[in-house]
């Protein structure tokens, strides 16, 4: 249910502007806006009516209004600060053998939460891995590539799975085939070239019938990254076991993703090992300007 206190409310129609799916009207300039019932039916729960209104005169079932906080424009870095915490993260592959307590990683999961999802769909999931479940999590990584080095080291079964992979995917299994073989050997004598000994892994996962299920994972990824950043966690990317994990369904069963969901992001997270002493260089974007 949505309702405006008319008492409270200073007619300046700017609950009328932000709401795009056109919930709230004003039957003339300079009054008191209305609510067309039907169209509040497809409201998408983005509480822009409640965070927009000067005299809190909007209420919005959707919205838990005691969450909402005031914000404080002089709280909110600015320019320099927040680039510093952009490039002063670095991808983290040294570890200390140290838990990341339950309140810190709760604060970093929380960060994803505030991201923006298309259509509000709020519809990003995480998967958290610690301590030995890691290690069986990495023995189901490795025998996933094990058994495709396999497949294409014969010609008999190489032939059928580049129909169904395309050469592309091949090519990149056979020039990765040595370090596939030297991290496992390295993981068996006991060093961890997969996820670098981290306390954890995150993993991202939405359902597939969402708008856009793998940019929400990306963006949530990401505030979650700096977050992190920011209370000292250290963080890297994992592309090996997000591709493993996209096609295993032994590792989606481990990690209990459900049938209808893909998985889109996998990190590994711990406190840093090492510490770097300064930002490091990069190319310029390639920027066109159309006008």
């Amino acid at each position: 249910m949505i309702n405006v206190d008319k008492l409270k409310c200073v007619k300046c129609g700017k609950c009328v502007m932000v709401c795009k799916s056109g919930i709230f009207f004003q039957k003339e300039k300079n009054a008191a806006p209305d609510i067309d019932g039907e169209i509040m039916l497809e409201c998408m729960k983005c509480g822009h009516c409640v965070a927009v209104c000067p005299a809190d005169a909007v209420s919005n079932d959707n919205v838990n209004f005691p969450e909402c906080k005031i914000i404080e424009r002089n709280e909110i870095p600015d320019y320099d600060k927040t680039m510093n915490l952009i490039r002063s993260r670095r991808s983290c592959r040294n570890y200390k053998n140290e838990r990341i307590p339950g309140e810190i990683m709760a604060k970093i999961l929380n960060a994803g939460r505030y991201s923006p999802t298309a259509k509000n769909k709020q519809s990003v999931n995480a998967v958290i891995v610690e301590g030995e479940k890691i290690q069986k999590l990495a023995e189901l990584t490795f025998k996933f590539y094990k058994r495709l080095v396999k497949i294409v080291s014969n010609p008999m079964t190489k032939f059928g799975f580049t129909l169904a992979a395309g050469r592309a995917v091949v090519k990149t299994i056979e020039a990765n085939s040595k370090l596939f073989d030297q991290a496992f050997e390295y993981w068996m004598n006991g060093t961890d070239y997969l996820f670098y000994h981290a306390p954890a892994v995150l993993v991202t996962h939405s359902a597939n019938s969402g708008p856009l299920p793998k940019d929400d994972c990306d963006y949530a990824l990401l505030n979650m990254i700096y977050a992190a950043e920011s209370l000292g966690i250290g963080t890297c990317i994992n592309g090996f076991l997000l591709k493993a994990a996209e096609q295993s369904r032994d590792i989606q069963k481990f990690l209990k993703i459900p049938g209808s969901h893909n998985i889109y992001n996998a990190i590994t997270l711990g406190y840093p090992a090492v510490t770097f002493k300064r930002t490091v260089s990069r190319e310029p974007l390639s920027v066109t300007y159309i006008k």
